[in-house]
């Protein structure tokens, strides 16, 4: 289950130039995610209006679909349902009641939560946070380089305790489970490369939103390891029912600084 992309696009193939294309695809029509190898530690970095909250409640509902119990913490009360995947089911009931959301509304609450997570009931196979840059931005700017750190920290320990908790109270001939953590942060500057860094102690995989040439509300996301040139995942267009993955970008060469 602990695949971030798989479950923001849940009914998108992941391709890339050197992978088989499964059968069932017609080649001259492929949308795909590139590039990527599965991941359970993931960092969305995007400007606002960029869905970047929207992916994650895709994530959220996409891993309670396959039965997952899922905590989605947000500083602000979700005042619509956000834009879902074009393609991908429908929330039911049941589906909404695995999703648990917690409005946090300082880094003192979120702190509190994350160290008390292990008397929640059941017990969270993933964690996502959205605005995860609005606990850190609380701080004196001259803090937020600890304060990032601490987060991180607490979120870590966290993940890591589920994963170690569930695994302990799982069949044992079962697989293993693994968690998923994801969070999102607005789009990070030149003079804030120390608190991305930071991020990628802890978060080790990010993907960048970017806008796509002019294209009013298509957006690209990319992903690179270490000092590399970002590689792009796909791109997508924002609109005011649904979130389409945009075809011409399935197969994408092309590399973006």
């Amino acid at each position: 289950m602990a695949d971030f992309l798989k479950c923001v696009f849940p009914n998108i193939p992941k391709i890339n130039r050197f992978n088989e294309i499964p059968h069932s695809i017609n080649q001259k029509d492929i949308i795909g995610i590139s590039n990527v190898i599965t991941c359970d530690r993931c960092l969305l970095v995007g400007s606002p209006g960029s869905g970047k909250t929207s992916l994650l409640f895709q994530c959220a509902l996409s891993c309670s679909m396959e039965g997952s119990n899922v905590t989605f913490i947000t500083p602000y009360k979700l005042e619509t349902m956000p834009l879902l995947i074009e393609g991908a089911k429908q929330p039911d009931h049941n589906v909404m009641k695995r999703v648990h959301i917690m409005y946090l509304h300082d880094r003192t609450s979120l702190l509190k939560y994350l160290s008390s997570i292990h008397t929640k009931s059941p017990l969270s196979h993933v964690i996502l946070i959205n605005k995860l840059d609005y606990y850190t931005n609380q701080a004196q700017v001259t803090d937020r380089t600890a304060v990032t750190s601490e987060i991180c920290a607490y979120l870590l320990d966290a993940i890591c305790f589920l994963q170690s908790k569930l695994n302990a109270l799982s069949v044992p001939t079962s697989t293993s489970i693994k968690c998923l953590l994801a969070a999102s942060v607005s789009t990070l500057g030149s003079k804030d490369s120390p608190i991305l860094d930071i991020y990628q102690q802890f978060i080790p995989t990010v993907f960048h939103i970017s806008g796509f040439s002019n294209e009013k509300h298509v957006f690209q996301l990319t992903t690179a390891k270490g000092d590399e040139k970002r590689c792009p995942v796909l791109r997508y267009m924002i609109s005011k029912d649904s979130i389409k993955v945009c075809e011409e970008a399935s197969l994408s060469t092309s590399n973006t600084t």
